[in-house]
């Protein structure tokens, strides 16, 4: 409980258990409801399984092949980031008047094994001028099923523009020295992860919706996940992979236990499965801000719009983004007074 309050999280590990637990099921019926209306789209068998469709998807999705190496993912990264910089710029959904620049290149073998599909270093905070992030994306041929044609834009949206790369961006410009470099891990996660329903919800990428927003749920569903491995490898406690979700817990490897949990909630391949843990493996309460900081960004939100009814969702991203960093408690505090 100590390590979670150093993170800025007022919550007991009860109440994010029951978050993760609600979450995962709710999130579970968004990916059956999309199930059935892909299933019907493509004129596959009702008896195909989200795994199945997944897998489906992937192939049919994968990005064209122009050369041997990986480059061809590289640049449609590179063109989806222009895509989506030109719908926000078109909709003013988010204040993008500052230097910024963002290179995407391919994660080095020794960051590999703990990068499972992609990272974002952000701009050096106490750096002046032209605020620059670096991308990682983490390719092989055993994960080119999480880099597709409707598992990029997603990807882009989180660590990009209007994501990482953009709040920290902004952050770092503040004229406050603690607000440029305290790690506030629910305050950026909780914005990203927001992000990837949010874009969807006002028609980016609108052709592909239905896919792009199954493969995100599915993709998604690690945050949930994410907060039951992390309260279990702090505590070694079983009962918190009980989320709801039939898989086999019987092992007294933890991670061969997680490891299971993670896959029957999210169907990634087992190389993203060893990467994700990892990575949550080295921390302690970080992997749980994800879902923590959903939660508490959405519940922000509904808090602003419900006391500043005139506020449009530019103005609700603008004092979010220009606060600097800082735990979503205190920020709630700041956006929320009158004054």
């Amino acid at each position: 409980q100590t390590v979670i309050a150093s993170k800025g999280i007022d919550l007991s590990a009860e109440k994010l258990h029951k978050i993760a637990t609600n979450f995962t099921l709710k999130n579970q019926n968004d990916v059956n409801a999309l199930k059935q209306k892909l299933i019907s789209k493509y004129q596959l068998d009702q008896s195909t399984s989200t795994e199945e469709l997944q897998t489906f998807l992937a192939q049919k999705y994968k990005v064209k092949q122009d050369t041997d190496d990986f480059s061809y993912i590289l640049n449609r990264y590179k063109i989806e980031t222009e895509k989506i910089l030109q719908y926000i710029s078109q909709k003013n959904l988010f204040p993008l008047n500052l230097e910024q620049k963002m290179d995407i290149i391919q994660t080095p073998s020794f960051m590999v094994p703990s990068i499972p599909a992609g990272a974002m270093l952000p701009p050096l905070p106490l750096k002046s001028g032209v605020k620059k992030s670096i991308v990682y994306l983490t390719l092989s041929k055993n994960l080119l099923d999480e880099h597709t044609e409707i598992s990029i834009p997603s990807m882009m949206i989180h660590e990009g523009i209007p994501g990482h790369h953009l709040q920290f961006s902004w952050a770092s410009q503040h004229s406050s020295l603690i607000r440029k470099i305290f790690n506030a891990n629910d305050l950026s996660e909780g914005w990203t992860t927001m992000l990837e329903d949010y874009m969807l919800d006002i028609g980016y990428a609108s052709e592909l919706a239905d896919e792009i927003r199954f493969i995100t749920k599915r993709d998604i569903a690690r945050i949930g996940a994410r907060v039951a491995i992390d309260l279990y490898f702090m505590s070694g406690n079983k009962k918190y992979l009980d989320i709801g979700i039939t898989c086999d817990l019987s092992s007294n490897d933890p991670f061969i236990c997680a490891g299971n949990l993670l896959k029957a909630v999210t169907g990634f391949v087992d190389d993203r499965v060893q990467g994700e843990l990892n990575w949550y493996s080295q921390e302690r309460a970080y992997p749980l801000s994800y879902l923590t900081g959903n939660f508490l960004v959405w519940e922000l939100k509904a808090k602003y719009q419900e006391k500043f009814k005139d506020k449009t969702d530019y103005e609700f991203h603008q004092e979010y983004l220009q606060a600097g960093n800082m735990p979503i408690k205190i920020l709630e505090g700041l956006l929320l007074q009158d004054n």
